[in-house]
């Protein structure tokens, strides 16, 4: 069905209760973006829900591929050049500073 509403919800994963329940399907889902750990997805694949085992293990199969694992590379360079461009900037905006006060001498 087609309709003109929308409905757009916003969540705070930060705000999740720690103790998730297990009926509770949104929390359950919203958990999985929270774990930072692999104790966090144990923690999580513990509880045996069906639909939370099953995203994980997507996720792990999502992880090992070689695709997944070039996406990181080009991430991780990508942070890498992005620190060294605001490194080089601070220090020719430090080297002018300096060359300005020098000037006003």
């Amino acid at each position: 069905m087609l309709s003109d509403k929308l409905a757009m919800l916003y969540f705070e994963v930060r705000k999740l209760p720690k103790v998730i329940d297990k009926k509770n399907e949104l929390e359950l889902m919203l958990s999985l973006f929270r774990a930072k750990t692999e104790e966090d997805l144990k923690q999580l694949e513990g509880l045996e829900v069906p639909i939370v085992t099953h995203a994980i293990g997507a996720y792990r199969e999502v992880e090992v591929s070689p695709e997944f694992a070039e996406l990181e590379r080009l991430r991780a360079d990508a942070r890498h050049n992005e620190a060294s461009a605001l490194a080089n900037a601070e220090k020719r905006k430090a080297l002018a500073i300096a060359r300005n006060a020098l000037k006003k001498r």
